[in-house]
């Protein structure tokens, strides 16, 4: 019986009011981002190109979803849980359409699952976090290089810094919660490729634009969702991504309303892939408990 309700997740409602304050402000952010960034380059709408949208529906998302799902294999090995492929997508999808809600979704359902499991609410909490610390450090690092390479010294340099350090907390922390270095170096492994599959999108999503942009400038921008995600009072870092897109932009010479005009693209593309799929196994899950 316990385990039924560990399987319901914790309450995500608790501060109903201020979550839907955080969701209008956000939303009103980026509605009249997208609207002034179509001002500034009208163009982009009759310039789309459909190939590239069509090759993140059926390659780009699909490989996120993936690799989130080898990461959330190796966080679930750190918290000494059993996990089959199928599960471990489950969550990884429902997760990500958790992220809709004004709070760290997928960090709430992952911290869930690990309990349901077995884990220890701390240890499952921390492994969590210090995952996410994980993706700040290899986002930054990863843009650091790339900017370094654009010539952009001083900026690159902050990024790199901020990597080094943030990477060298979290195997101080990896340690303390006894994870092993091979499972370390494989979410490292996991979570840099999720990066480069997010900066190949945007990458994508500029060639859908018709911006002429490379893919260095592409993942340069890889920090907007680090920095989105971080923000969980606002619905998967709602406007948050795109506004930070939009502010390293000019650092690496794009044009800020392309940056704002891809990363939404980014997010619009990905809802369309997640939606029906968290839909579907919330249906499949319902008809299995209602058997």
């Amino acid at each position: 019986m316990k385990n039924d309700k560990a399987d319901t997740g914790p309450d995500i409602d608790s501060h109903p009011m201020f979550g839907r304050i955080a969701l209008g402000c956000a939303t009103v952010f980026l509605v009249a981002g997208l609207g002034y960034s179509i001002s500034l380059q009208p163009q982009v709408l009759g310039d789309l190109v459909l190939w590239p949208v069509v090759l993140l529906i059926l390659v780009g998302v699909p490989l996120t979803l993936c690799l989130n799902t080898v990461e959330f294999a190796i966080l679930a090995r750190l918290g000494r849980v059993p996990v089959t492929a199928v599960k471990a997508l489950q969550i990884t999808v429902l997760g990500s359409a958790a992220n809709l809600l004004p709070l760290p979704g997928s960090t709430m359902v992952r911290i869930a699952a690990l309990k349901a499991g077995g884990t220890p609410l701390f240890k499952g909490t921390s492994s969590t976090i210090v995952v996410g610390v994980i993706w700040i450090a290899v986002a930054f690092g990863y843009a650091g290089a790339w900017m370094l390479g654009l010539s952009n010294g001083p900026v690159a340099y902050v990024f790199l810094s901020i990597g080094v350090l943030v990477f060298l907390g979290c195997v101080i922390w990896w340690r303390v919660l006894e994870g092993g270095y091979i499972l370390l170096l494989s979410m490292l492994v996991t979570r840099l490729l999720l990066v480069v599959t997010d900066a190949a999108r945007l990458y994508l999503c500029f060639i859908a634009l018709g911006v002429a942009a490379s893919f260095a400038q592409a993942s340069a921008l890889a920090v907007a969702a680090v920095v989105g995600s971080a923000v969980s009072i606002v619905p998967a870092g709602l406007g948050i991504r795109e506004g930070v897109a939009a502010a390293i932009s000019p650092v690496v010479g794009l044009a800020a309303a392309f940056g704002f005009l891809s990363a939404f693209l980014n997010r619009l593309v990905g809802l369309v892939v997640i939606a029906p799929l968290a839909a579907l196994l919330s249906l499949q899950s319902l008809r299995s408990k209602t058997d």
